[in-house]
């Protein structure tokens, strides 16, 4: 069921709920990319994703 929520908070595009999912010493590591330590790091690199793809992408994950 978590991975179910997880999938449904990142498509939704509320940062705030994904970041809500984690603890604040969380470490989020990405295929080619350096550890994100922190919900701080890890809520703005969302940010970043989510600007960069604007609001008509596609679902992130499924």
């Amino acid at each position: 069921m978590a991975h179910v929520n997880y999938v449904r908070v990142i498509n939704s595009d509320n940062i705030d709920s994904l970041a809500s999912m984690f603890t604040e010493d969380v470490v989020f590591l990405a295929a080619g990319d350096q550890p994100m330590v922190g919900k701080p790091a890890t809520g703005g690199t969302w940010r970043v994703a989510r600007d960069a793809f604007g609001p008509d992408h596609p679902p992130a994950a499924q």
